[in-house]
C-alpha cells in the first residue's frame, strides 16, 4: 500500500514479466511499464548430458518455502523412493544450521556458488524442478534451460512468460501466501501464491523418466545456440 504514490511519480517503470506489470496496473500505477526480460549469462551454454548415467534432478530449498524445494523433494521420493537409479540434487545458500540427508540417493549443498560453480553444478543434472510459489522472473530454471536442462518450472508469474519456448509448465492453485516463519512478515497480508499440483508433479517427474530421451531432446532444440 502506498507504492503506486512513488510509482507514479516516475517517467517509466521497467519489470522483467508480465505478471509483475499487471500486478502494478491493478494497484493503479498510471507510469508506463515496460516488460524487459532478464538476460541470461552466456556462460549457461548448452551441453547434452550423458543418457547413461542416473536421471538426476535439481531443486533449490532456501531460506523459507517460496522457492519450492520441499515439494519437489516430496514429489522426488513419492515418485522414485530410495531407487539410486534416480537422483536428486538440493541446492541451497550457505546456512548456520546444517542439514543432512538420509536418503541415498538425495544430495544436500549448503555453499554459496560462483556463476562458474553454479553452471557446473547445472551440468551433473537432466531434469531441474522449480516448483516456485511466485517469482518476478525466474532466473534459475531459465539458466538451466539454457544449458539444455529439461527445466519444469509453475506456469504463473514470471516463469509463465513463454514458458513453451523453454521449458515444461507445471499446474498450480493459488493459495494464501504463508510467511508465518518470516518474522516481520508474518503478521502482514501478502496475499496469494502458487501451489503446484502435488499429484501432477509426481506424475510429470515419472513421465520425463519414462521418456527421457524426447524431453532431453526437445530441451537441447530449444536451448539457444
Amino acid at each position: 500500500t502506498g507504492w503506486d504514490v512513488h510509482m507514479n511519480h516516475c517517467d517509466a517503470i521497467v519489470t522483467p514479466c508480465h505478471f509483475c506489470k499487471e500486478i502494478f496496473v491493478d494497484a493503479g500505477v498510471t507510469t508506463p511499464i515496460y516488460v524487459v526480460p532478464l538476460g541470461i549469462n552466456a556462460i549457461y551454454r548448452p551441453v547434452e548430458r550423458n543418457p547413461e548415467r542416473p536421471l538426476t534432478f535439481l531443486a533449490f530449498i532456501d531460506r523459507g518455502l517460496r522457492k519450492g524445494g520441499i515439494e519437489a523433494q516430496r514429489a522426488f521420493q513419492a515418485a522414485f523412493g530410495d531407487n539410486m537409479n534416480y537422483r536428486l540434487i538440493l541446492k541451497g545458500r550457505k546456512s548456520k544450521i546444517r542439514a543432512s540427508i538420509l536418503n541415498p540417493n538425495v544430495e544436500l549443498i549448503q555453499e554459496d556458488y560462483s556463476e562458474e560453480q553454479l553452471y557446473q553444478l547445472y551440468l551433473r543434472a537432466d531434469v531441474m524442478i522449480a516448483a516456485t510459489k511466485g517469482e518476478g522472473f525466474g532466473l534459475l530454471p531459465r539458466q538451466f534451460a539454457a544449458t539444455g536442462g529439461i527445466a519444469l518450472a509453475t506456469n504463473w508469474a514470471g516463469t509463465a512468460d513463454d514458458i513453451d519456448r523453454w521449458g515444461v509448465p507445471l499446474d498450480y492453485k493459488l493459495v494464501k501466501a504463508d510467511w508465518s516463519h518470516h518474522g516481520r512478515l508474518a503478521t502482514m497480508d501478502l496475499g496469494q501464491w502458487a501451489e503446484v499440483d502435488f499429484d501432477g508433479l509426481v506424475a510429470q517427474l515419472r513421465h520425463v523418466a519414462d521418456h527421457r530421451e524426447t524431453y532431453a531432446r526437445r530441451a537441447m532444440a530449444q536451448a539457444p545456440g
